[in-house]
């Protein structure tokens, strides 16, 4: 149960995200400000147990799980389903590619602040093995 993976990612996630030649002017952050602008991407751990049967001196697993939330407005003529969709594809491929998390679902609702956002919930699993310190 390492709690210090969580930081890591989310440290890699804003590297990844700024790195981006076109992230439509996206923000992550691990909680949503209170007069957020827009895109923005809320990075949450949602699980992190440990596996009793495999916690010893050799090996030390633990079952994590997280949440991306991706939100848009349109800016000018690019709507917002496009820009929460390009945002959430660049999200995932980080998350599954280069941390080795498995998305587990997508969903859509457009019923944030009557209809003028997009939000797209992306959840994600993955078993880490704490003595490696890397998703197995």
């Amino acid at each position: 149960m390492d709690i210090t993976v969580y930081e890591n990612i989310l440290d890699g996630m804003k590297e990844y995200n700024n790195a981006l030649s076109q992230n439509y002017g996206n923000t992550v952050v691990a909680t949503a400000p209170s007069n957020p602008t827009y895109p923005l991407t809320v990075f949450d751990e949602i699980r992190n147990v440990a596996n009793v049967n495999y916690n010893g001196d050799f090996d030390r697993l633990a079952s994590m799980g997280y949440r991306a939330d991706v939100y848009a407005k349109t800016k000018g003529n690019v709507t917002k389903q496009t820009i929460a969709r390009k945002i959430a594809q660049e999200i995932d491929n980080y998350l599954s590619n280069y941390v080795g998390l498995n998305r587990v679902s997508y969903n859509v609702s457009e019923l944030e602040n009557d209809g003028s956002i997009y939000h797209i919930i992306i959840t994600y699993e993955g078993t880490l093995h704490e003595n490696r310190r890397k998703f197995i």
